[in-house]
């Protein structure tokens, strides 16, 4: 049973990976399991089997959110963009609970209480979210897949952000790529390597195997060197380290709704009362798997 939770929540992160504001570290924050993660990256030669055990069906359900939800989340912002936001700023802030009791404990074992550094610390990363969010994208630099080095080494480089996203709470590996104008060839290399595989087209195989294996090496890079910083944030400095990810968590909502273009003529009563409904869904959904995780 703890493997099948496991795969729900690689899925929450797998489409939290592709949402243009939203972190899949966010989720992991929220679910109480970003501890798990962190622990078991770096502790994966000398505790392989138990981190394996961790990871399997984390990353078997990560690859299905990417894989099966790239199209629908796309669908589902361009339609209904604001229940959407809604649903995934329930998932941000259902977590927010037990991350406050983990961040006083970390207060009660080191005999401190919080300080003006703790409260520096969490408007600094509050504003770095916030001001990526807002920051302006540029159509003009967006790059397309093709089989040259550059364009190899690019996908390497985007890799590693996209580790950060896992990595970092509140650090959206899709927003980065939005600025940087390889968000649409990211979700081109995805989409392309899908219809490849249903098509049991061998050359697009190919061709969208390299790019996935460039992405994926930069990808596994950036998570074995972020993690161990992050492990040893959280070892010498963990009520400092909870600040900072106080701040990157709670600015994630205002990333998903900076992001959204909403007509006012579809924006109704049963709208706002639905999108309220479910950002409380998914705020009790977050809560309890993460309480049932902590």
């Amino acid at each position: 049973m703890k493997n099948v939770w496991l795969l729900i929540k690689g899925i929450f992160m797998g489409i939290a990976n592709i949402v243009p504001g939203l972190s899949g570290g966010t989720i992991a924050v929220s679910l109480g399991i970003y501890d798990d993660i962190i622990y078991s990256i770096t502790k994966l030669k000398s505790e392989l089997k138990r981190s394996l055990r961790f990871f399997i069906p984390l990353l078997l359900g990560l690859l299905i959110g990417v894989a099966f939800f790239s199209r629908a989340i796309t669908y589902l912002f361009d339609f209904y963009p604001l229940q959407t936001a809604s649903a995934f700023t329930g998932l941000i802030l259902g977590g927010f609970p037990i991350l406050w009791k983990e961040f006083q404990t970390s207060l009660y074992l080191k005999e401190k209480k919080a300080s003006y550094w703790h409260w520096g610390i969490f408007l600094v990363m509050f504003a770095l979210i916030t001001w990526m969010s807002v920051a302006e994208v540029s159509s003009a630099s967006s790059y397309e897949l093709s089989l040259e080095l550059p364009t190899l080494f690019g996908l390497f480089f985007i890799g590693i952000i996209a580790s950060a996203s896992m990595v970092i709470p509140g650090i959206s590996g899709s927003l980065v790529m939005l600025i940087l104008g390889w968000y649409q060839a990211f979700l081109s290399m995805i989409n392309g390597f899908i219809d490849a595989l249903r098509a049991a087209d061998i050359n697009e195989l190919l061709i969208y195997g390299t790019y996935c294996a460039f992405f994926g090496v930069g990808m596994l890079l950036g998570i074995g060197v972020i993690s161990k910083i992050i492990d040893l944030l959280f070892k010498k400095f963990p009520s400092y380290t909870y600040a900072g990810i106080f701040g990157l968590v709670l600015a994630s909502p205002i990333a998903i709704f900076a992001d959204l273009s909403i007509k006012s003529a579809g924006i109704n009563f049963s709208t706002v009362l639905f999108s309220v409904l479910f950002a409380v869904v998914c705020f009790g959904l977050t809560y309890l798997l993460g309480k049932k995780s902590n």
